[in-house]
This record gives structure tokens, C-alpha cells and sequence, in this order.
């Protein structure tokens, strides 16, 4: 939060966003020009940035005083994201994306009952401006949906975890018709941009361990045992939500 005070800002961020890109490491200037688009609000700043070159994918995390400027920045660097890369060229990449803007979360840092309300309309907003002015389907997912569709349960709308023939690495990013039926935005997909995952949710932390096997037998025990509701009731935490998944690295 240092970096934030020593920006000039007022406030501290009552939203952050995070915007999760599908850029390998030969496009590493793409997320340079994402960074310098994300202060494009009065108080938006960029918190932090991440890229890791096995998968193919990068974060960056914007925060804002002001929910209209944290949709401003997301907006921003999705725009910049969808212009440069082309999802069709990433088929070295380990992890699953459903599009060159694969997801992007908001989370409320804020105390208060209208906390999580501001991060679920600032993500429906993003949400319509993906789909109307980028032109890229938009799924809902968390507190911004009506019934609060978990992320798992809105990518699997959309092929998320289904490889695409030939290439079992890079999960498919469109319905083999080449339409969906998103939230927001048009019903065809662009196959070089993809569709996007938009939600609301506390702040999520994502970490990677290694495991010491090749035997995906094994890895799958052991991320069932993490994240299923018998996992978690063997941890003494009945509704602990834990989402993993394996992948090869």
C-alpha cells in the first residue's frame, strides 16, 4: 500500500481489479502497454504485476478511490490487450483461457454494507462495455450475477476446460458452433479475441506449488483433496471454497 500513498492519491483504493491476460513472454510489451493504460482514472494506480511464461499468462492488479475509475482502467487495458494479441497464436502456452482478456475480477476494499454492491455494478459495468464498445461476450460470475454463478460454473459456458484437438494444452476459447450465450455482448465469437469472464468477489489470492510427481493420477488426488466439500469437511471447514486445478509445468 506504500506504493499507493507515494502516488498522490487521497485515498486509499476503495476497489481493485484485477485483470487477468493471456500474453506469452514473447508479448511482454503488450503488458507494458496495459500497465501505462491502467492509470488512465483520476485515482486509479497500478498495485502490482505478474506474468509467468509457462503458462502464457500475466496479471495486473489497478486499484481506485473511485469505482467508476477502477471500471475506466479495467476497461482501458482490456482494450489494449484485445487490439495487440491474437488468442490463435498461443498454442505453447500450460494454462486455459477462454480469451485474450481471459477474466477480470473486482473485489471491494472497502468496509461496509454497500462494499461488495459498488464491486458487483462496477463489474456489470465492464461487463456491458466489454460486450458493447470491445465487441468481446461477457459471463457474469459472483456477486455481479443474479444468482451469483461461481467462476468454475461460468467457464464451463464456455469450454474452459475442454482442449482444444490436437493441442490438449490450450483449452477451446469458443462453442464449436462459434456462438455463446453471454451476459453481454454479441452471441458470435471472435476467435482472436475470445470471450471473458467479469465477477465480483473478496479479494482472492493465487498461489502455484509444485508437486513432486508426473503422474496426474496422483496431482488430480491430491487437488480433489483440496478443493472438493470432502476435502474441505477433512480440514474442519465446511464451506471453505478452495478452487484448484492441475496442470503440467
Amino acid at each position: 500500500m506504500g506504493q499507493w500513498w507515494a502516488s498522490g492519491v487521497a485515498a486509499p483504493p476503495r476497489v481493485v481489479a484485477v485483470v487477468y491476460v493471456s500474453a506469452t513472454s514473447a508479448e511482454m510489451r503488450v503488458m507494458e502497454a496495459m500497465a501505462s493504460a491502467a492509470n488512465v482514472g483520476r485515482t486509479s494506480r497500478l498495485l502490482t504485476r505478474f506474468h509467468d511464461a509457462s503458462y502464457g499468462r500475466g496479471s495486473l492488479v489497478v486499484g481506485a478511490a473511485e469505482a467508476e475509475d477502477a471500471v475506466a482502467s479495467a476497461v482501458s487495458m482490456a482494450s489494449v490487450a484485445l487490439e495487440a494479441l491474437d488468442l490463435r497464436d498461443h498454442t505453447d502456452a500450460t494454462h486455459p483461457r477462454i480469451g485474450v482478456v481471459d477474466h477480470i475480477s473486482l473485489a471491494p476494499m472497502a468496509d461496509g454494507p454497500d462494499a461488495m454492491r459498488v464491486a458487483a455494478e462496477s463489474a456489470r459495468q465492464i461487463a456491458r462495455r466489454m460486450g458493447d464498445e470491445l465487441g468481446v461476450p461477457a459471463f457474469l460470475y459472483g456477486a455481479a450475477h443474479p444468482k451469483e454463478r461461481r467462476l468454475v460454473e461460468a467457464r464451463k459456458l464456455c469450454n474452459y476446460f475442454t482442449a482444444v484437438p490436437g493441442d490438449e494444452k490450450v483449452a477451446k476459447h469458443a462453442s464449436p458452433s462459434g456462438e455463446v450465450d453471454a451476459d453481454f455482448g454479441p452471441r458470435a465469437v471472435n476467435p482472436a479475441q475470445g470471450v471473458c469472464c467479469v465477477g465480483a468477489v473478496t479479494l482472492v489470492c493465487n498461489y502455484n506449488v509444485e508437486i513432486a510427481t508426473t503422474d496426474r493420477a496422483v496431482a488430480k488426488r491430491i487437488c480433489d483433496a483440496v478443493r472438493t466439500k470432502r476435502g474441505a469437511q477433512e480440514r474442519g471447514k465446511e464451506k471453505e471454497d478452495v478452487p484448484s486445478m492441475r496442470m503440467a509445468n
